[in-house]
């Protein structure tokens, strides 16, 4: 069960008040795949928590297909990944004392993978998780699904004791137990999510920024003779 009682709280600020110095060069290499106006990010991958309440398609996108963005969100996609990698920078010199402060660690159970933005770790193995958006509190819902599940799966490792989100104009401190039980109802609907792709394209797909990752043809891997 995750503990109630406090580890040594974080030093942490809303992102208007961190003086943030993102790096705004490129993340990583070239992106993997271009067609025409978009572009892949991330390759193909099991379902997490930023497909929840998706639509079907773009979920079956997700997972046979990776994660695309146009040309045009491309930049903005990078510069969130920036203000991310700056904000970890920033959190990690005021908080030296952890044991541990992991940037966005890989958990993967069954068909889901999550990515929470900061784990950190005090030296008794109790662990806190931090998760980081952009916007304001009008978006405060949907960002308190995706950290229950980070909570949740984070929890089957190690003790989690505490769950923050940083937004841009608040920083919220989340009941682990609460949040700990709300993931894992999330995480049995993201297992469920449809792999299959639609019957065939609707008649509103023309205005969808998926529909020509619809049809990108999956790789055929071809056993060596």
């Amino acid at each position: 069960m995750p503990l109630e009682t406090p580890i040594l709280k974080p030093i942490a600020q809303v992102l208007e008040e961190v003086q943030l110095k993102p790096y705004l060069e490129a993340l990583g290499e070239e992106p993997i795949i271009k067609i025409g106006r978009y572009v892949m990010i991330d390759g193909p991958h099991n379902p997490g928590p930023s497909l929840l309440n998706k639509p079907k398609c773009i979920a079956w996108s997700t997972v046979v297909h990776g994660s695309w963005v146009t040309n045009e969100d491309l930049k903005d996609t990078t510069y969130g990944e920036a203000v991310h990698r700056a904000y970890y920078d920033w959190f990690t010199r005021h908080n030296r004392h952890y044991g541990k402060i992991a940037l966005e660690p890989h958990i993967v159970i069954g068909r889901v993978t999550a990515r929470p933005d900061i784990v950190y770790c005090n030296n008794e193995g109790e662990c806190g998780v931090v998760e980081i958006k952009s916007y304001g509190l009008d978006k405060l819902s949907t960002a308190r699904m995706q950290v229950a599940v980070y909570a949740y799966m984070l929890n089957q490792f190690v003790s989690v004791a505490q769950a923050w989100l940083v937004l841009r104009d608040a920083v919220l401190p989340m009941r682990v137990s609460e949040l700990v039980e709300l993931g894992r109802e999330l995480f049995e609907e993201l297992r469920r999510l449809p792999r299959e792709p639609p019957n065939k394209p609707s008649t509103s797909c023309h205005r969808c920024p998926f529909a020509r990752v619809c049809l990108v043809p999956k790789p055929v891997l071809v056993q060596p003779p």
